[in-house]
């Protein structure tokens, strides 16, 4: 078993890396380089590829769409999982236990639970409050303190 950390990612920090988000890029530049680089797996629902490809500013922009989708196809160490019966249980029991949570979020918390993540990193403040006892919900500008080297 590889001790290299399973890190999920919520939807908003892909597009921030993909729109070079001013205020965000250096926060999770290194994180991206280190996940390329093996020092950790990511994770992500099939739910981030929906969200950041259904971007209106993408309909005429087909070679973004492409490279876009071909990341999420194809790089290494980054797994999009789909969604099974056993993520949409666990969904369903987190959204039960916090009501104010939206789908495509449950989704996310459950497909990182599913897939053995104990960390999971948004932008979300809404998320942030969520307690689950085996998962550190962490904001973009907490990234730093992973110290994954």
């Amino acid at each position: 078993m590889s001790n290299v950390p399973i890190v999920a990612i919520d939807s908003m920090v892909f597009i921030y890396l993909f729109e070079e988000d001013p205020r965000y890029i250096e926060k999770i530049k290194h994180f991206f380089e280190q996940m390329e680089k093996g020092k950790l797996n990511a994770i992500t629902s099939i739910i981030t590829p929906l969200e950041v490809l259904s971007a209106p500013r993408l309909e005429k922009d087909i070679e973004k769409t492409l490279a876009f989708t071909r990341f999420f196809q194809k790089t290494q160490n980054l797994t999009v999982y789909p969604i099974d019966w056993e993520i949409a249980q666990k969904a369903s029991e987190i959204r039960r236990q916090n009501r104010y949570l939206k789908t495509p979020d449950s989704i996310q918390i459950a497909t990182a639970l599913i897939y053995n993540s104990k960390i999971f990193i948004t932008n979300d403040q809404k998320l942030k409050n969520i307690k689950i006892e085996s998962l550190k919900i962490i904001l973009v500008d907490e990234v730093n303190k992973l110290n994954i080297e």
